[in-house]
């Protein structure tokens, strides 16, 4: 399946849950878990280095296409994911090479080795030394993933984001309430973490998120006829992504966990050895 710039392609469920990383030997806790890290480690990175929300909705959605077609044994979680964030930052043109004061590769890496490295519990992380060898071994890893990331999505990585018509969706449906836009808004950001941009359009994410805000704040929305259906999305697809959100939140913070028969690449915060490319 190819990703176009002109219609993206979704999966059924059945296909998602028949994941590269499935027929690999990871149970889907374990997919569930390392791919709620890998949103995780790209949102905290994305505030770390005072970067716009566009650039993190990107690249998450950018992680999930890529482990839909590859597989987390053999991609580690924690350089597809700066990988991701630093292709978002190019696409959302947040890099400029005629600035050298703007975002830099080696920023996205030694921000997202440090917070790898809390994550495994360090209480004082370690600064990356950019004239160090493990410096130059993550570095070649991540752009090697940001390459296999291109080449996985057949060089089709055109992302329509669920924030937009969030935002017009609830100043229509909702008539611009701020509290139950910006519960809408944190709603979009969760749900970046769930499978859904793979499953859904995104005006049907954004019709589910804003049918929960408004439960959430306990205002009443027209639903004989419901209001979504104007808008493309159908009962059973906006109570889905309700569910989906819901199972979101009742799950337990994410956290790294090395698959067993998996090799790290050099550089890597858990400096194991180098997988082949």
């Amino acid at each position: 399946m190819i990703y176009s710039s002109l219609s993206q392609m979704y999966l059924t469920p059945e296909e998602v849950e028949q994941s590269p990383s499935r027929a690999d030997g990871v149970s889907a806790e374990e997919e569930d878990n390392l791919r709620r890290f890998g949103c995780d480690h790209v949102q905290r990175a994305v505030v770390l280095l005072e970067l716009p929300q566009v650039v993190a909705v990107t690249a998450q959605i950018l992680l999930h296409r890529f482990y839909s077609r590859r597989s987390l044994r053999r991609y580690d979680v924690q350089t597809l994911a700066p990988a991701a964030l630093w292709l978002a930052a190019k696409l959302e043109e947040v890099v400029e090479i005629d600035r050298p004061d703007h975002l830099r590769l080696r920023d996205v890496l030694v921000v997202c080795h440090r917070l790898a490295q809390r994550a495994a519990g360090a209480e004082a992380p370690a600064l990356l030394d950019p004239n160090g060898a493990a410096y130059a071994d993550f570095k070649a890893a991540v752009v090697r993933d940001e390459r296999q990331l291109l080449r996985a999505l057949g060089f089709a990585i055109a992302v329509e984001q669920p924030h937009r018509f969030v935002l017009n969706y609830g100043a229509l449906v909702l008539e611009a309430s701020p509290r139950v836009q910006q519960e809408a808004w944190n709603l979009a950001n969760d749900a970046l973490r769930t499978t859904l941009c793979l499953l859904c359009r995104p005006e049907v994410i954004a019709c589910g998120i804003l049918f929960v805000a408004a439960r959430r704040m306990r205002i009443p929305l027209p639903e004989n006829p419901p209001w979504w259906q104007p808008l493309g999305a159908t009962t059973e697809q906006v109570h889905a992504v309700a569910s989906a959100l819901h199972a979101l939140h009742a799950k337990p913070p994410a956290r790294y966990v090395a698959l067993a028969g998996a090799h790290p690449p050099a550089g890597a915060p858990t400096g194991l050895e180098q997988r082949e490319s």
